[in-house]
């Protein structure tokens, strides 16, 4: 070995010591080769942390096809210049084998591991270790200047050692207004000493969700310029500026994540979208200001247009302040600092101005709610959620390699098919019935049932084209148990045309458990919410249904027994109806992304739901819900970041619409951006109903209400603002938000109770979240 060599290898040695305890903490996972991956290393790139492996992955990553996947064994893959994956494309995947597939930056000062130019469509970058040793600016630069990037995966992930951020979102292109990327899912990912963990910066960088990830010695563990985002199951340590920044378009969200010795946990100045924090545990933040006074060493700077905190606590302070500095709106409940018997403060200095301004400040500033039906919260300052364990499939059953599918759209390949499920039936123990990249044609439906095991392909290129009959499902699934179908696109418009009852059917006749993820089916932006999609029929007490980056229509009918639970989906319309009053069930949707629908939600027959970040942009329509006394009383309650409609409808209809639903509808803290002009919530109907909006703005709109009399109406600090362009070019808006469009508290105590159910609905939500991810099945 040349001396040079031997320089570099103890050289990276040490780097890889410095670093060892955070890779060590993101999973290793043991794949299974699959026959449509391209192995690295069978295309001349070395691993083994000494020969500069960069030209031959650029090589490789040049030829990258849509719905290709590019896989690295273990190794440590030295790297002296910059890897670009350049679109348009859709449909890719980088796979690693997590903490032993490394990427160590030798090149420039302040240059970039990875650029990536428009990938979109379930892009999926898994497996990591990315270590800028210190040196490096960018980990992974999502640079998209040729299109509109959405629905991206980032999962077991640690980047170490950047000097500018370990992921970041900023195209620099002549076109670069044009694109953004949003919908990016950000899971069980590690981010250590960099300047930001995660940095965006432009419009349209939306929906961003942040899940059991770590921060650590970071400048800024989340930099939102603009954009939006959602944080949960997420942990923060030692952050020097703030452990989320955020400046956010639309509605954010902090939930269940613990910040330890870090400078702020929040600094929000967010001026035109409200923010909510729920069960977030701090401690040790500091140090404050040497004077003691002014917002420097909050745990929180409120420095925006409102903020909801509950279920919180606030321990170990660096001084006699409160921990939230409330320079903007704040409603709390239920909050602990066992320091100081007030959560707000305002106070600038100790002369009696000072004060006289903080108690005004703090009149104006800050609503307390009653603190509700609480339990002890189980997580501390120091709970941390990162997973070093993640579950692979046992074995692979391919139905190309093995049982002769051809996978070109022409042939039937519904036989082969079946033949590779009934394999990976009989195996059980977690075996995959795998379906490589191809378009597969059947005409007989495919029955999962069973136990253990995974159906599912490389991603939204592995195709099932249904030929058959109008009156069957292309899959059935029925009493599943511990069953998972996964990364694969079953009649969803891109792969043409299809007429059928469902795309996927779900029934059972017992408890049963089933998980979807990243599965793709018919409805996005086509404007039919009650055709195809995934159609869930009568499901039993006891059963667990997990949806997770579903995209299109889903559909469930007298479901209202099991438990159903989205933490991330996309697109399509949701609906949910039935007579059976037997209502012992939970439904619950984390983040949720509707946009050029017909209508984003069907809530018919009372049903109940809890939907705590749903965006709503460019539909039809938003929110319907109907239903009868006759029935049981239905509860909804719904936060939404954004909800606004398509600025193509000259005369909109109503943004809510309620047709004798009989119950309570619980709505905020929301965001109404610009239209429609006005936000009409329509209620007739004889049953009765209590329609609550709260902690809600409406920028450059103004609500209108058509309410009958067998509805109360419930405000609770709401607020319209802004420049009004719209409605002071049309006298007839101006008359009509000066005489329908008031946002006047008329809460009573006992609407403030509905809050308070909507709260618990929310704490139930997040207990589900937690509970999930520690059942093994559900944590691959």
């Amino acid at each position: 070995m040349r001396a040079g060599n031997i320089l570099i290898a103890a050289l990276l040695v040490c780097l890889f010591c410095a670093s060892a305890r955070s890779a060590d903490q993101i999973p290793n996972l043991s794949w299974e080769k699959r026959s449509d991956w391209k192995d690295v290393k069978e295309h001349g790139v070395i691993g083994d942390g000494v020969a500069d492996d960069a030209p031959a992955i650029q090589s490789l990553l040049d030829k990258i096809d849509s719905g290709d996947c590019i896989y690295f064994p273990p190794g440590s893959y030295r790297v002296t210049t910059t890897l670009f994956m350049r679109g348009p494309k859709l449909g890719c995947s980088l796979i690693g084998h997590g903490n032993m597939a490394r990427i160590i930056w030798d090149g420039e000062p302040d240059g970039s591991i990875l650029r990536e130019d428009g990938f979109a469509q379930n892009a999926r970058y898994e497996g990591f270790v990315f270590d800028g040793a210190g040196k490096a600016g960018i980990g992974f630069w999502h640079w998209n200047n040729t299109r509109f990037e959405t629905e991206l995966l980032h999962r077991n992930m640690a980047f170490t050692g950047f000097r500018k951020a370990g992921i970041f979102m900023e195209p620099t292109g002549k076109d670069s207004a044009k694109f953004a990327s949003a919908e990016i899912l950000f899971q069980n990912c590690l981010f250590e000493s960099c300047e930001n963990g995660v940095q965006f910066s432009s419009f349209n960088d939306y929906n961003y969700t942040f899940d059991a990830c770590e921060f650590r010695r970071c400048g800024r563990g989340i930099s939102c310029v603009r954009g939006n985002f959602y944080v949960r199951n997420c942990h923060f340590e030692s952050s020097r500026v703030a452990d989320i920044q955020s400046h956010a378009e639309h509605a954010c969200s902090v939930r269940r994540s613990t910040s330890f010795k870090s400078k702020s946990f929040i600094i929000n100045s967010s001026s035109v979208a409200p923010f909510i924090v729920e069960d977030c545990h701090v401690s040790s933040w500091g140090p404050g200001a040497p004077d003691g006074f002014g917002e420097e060493g909050a745990a929180i700077v409120q420095k925006g247009l409102s903020m909801l905190i509950f279920d919180s606590s606030f321990s170990s302070p660096p001084d006699e302040r409160a921990p939230v500095f409330a320079a903007g709106f704040v409603i709390q409940s239920n909050c602990g600092h066992p320091h100081r018997a007030e959560l707000c403060g305002a106070l600038r200095g100790k002369s009696p101005a000072d004060i006289a301004f903080e108690q005004k400040t703090l009149k104006a500033n800050v609503l307390k709610l009653p603190p509700g039906d609480r339990a002890k919260s189980s997580l501390n300052s120091q709970t941390s959620f990162l997973s070093a364990n993640w579950t692979t499939p046992s074995k692979i059953f391919d139905a190309k390699r093995d049982f002769g599918a051809k996978g070109d759209g022409k042939a039937d390949d519904g036989d082969a098919i079946r033949a590779a499920i009934d394999a990976a039936r009989q195996h059980g123990q977690n075996a995959m019935a795998y379906l490589p990249k191809g378009n597969y044609l059947i005409s007989k439906r495919l029955l999962l049932d069973g136990s253990n095991y995974i159906f599912g392909g490389s991603g939204p290129f592995s195709r099932i084209l249904w030929r058959g009959s109008e009156e069957e499902a292309s899959i059935e699934i029925f009493n599943p148990d511990r069953l998972k179908i996964e990364n694969l696109m079953v009649g969803h418009h891109d792969s043409g045309p299809a007429k059928n009852i469902a795309d996927i059917l779900v029934r059972d006749d017992k408890a049963s458990s089933l998980n979807i993820e990243a599965v793709f089916v018919f409805g996005m932006y086509q404007k039919k919410p009650f055709e195809r999609g995934i159609l869930f029929q009568k499901l039993s007490k006891g059963t667990l249904v997990v949806l997770d980056r579903v995209n299109g229509n889903m559909r469930f009918s007298d479901c209202a027994r099991a438990t159903v639970f989205a933490p991330v989906s996309y697109e399509g319309s949701i609906l949910i109806e039935g007579k059976n009053p037997d209502r012992d069930g939970f439904m619950g949707f984390q983040t949720r992304l509707c946009t050029i629908a017909e209508g984003a939600l069907y809530l018919r027959d009372n049903h109940s739901i809890v939907m705590s970040d749903f965006y709503i942009e460019q539909c039809d329509s938003a929110l319907h819900f109907s239903g009868t006394d006759a029935l049981p009383q239905g509860r909804a309650s719904i936060q939404s970041p954004k909800m606004h409609l398509s600025e193509k409808l000259r005369e909109p209809p109503p943004l809510i619409d309620i047709d004798n639903y009989s119950g309570e509808i619980v709505l905020g803290p929301s965001q109404f951006p610009c239209w429609p002009v006005p936000a009409a919530f329509s209620q007739q109907g004889a049953s009765p109903l209590l329609l609550v909006l709260f902690g809600s703005k409406f920028y450059e709109s103004f609500p209108e209400w058509k309410i009958s009399g067998s509805a109360r109406l419930a405000l609770l600090a709401n607020k319209s603002f802004g420049p009004y362009d719209r409605i002071t070019k049309n006298a007839a808006l101006i008359s009509l938000a000066s005489q329908k469009g008031k946002l006047d508290d008329s809460a009573s105590e006992k609407d403030i109770e509905a809050i308070l159910r909507a709260f618990s609905d929310y704490r139930r939500l997040g207990a589900l979240d937690l509970e999930i991810k520690q059942t093994a099945f559900f944590n691959h």
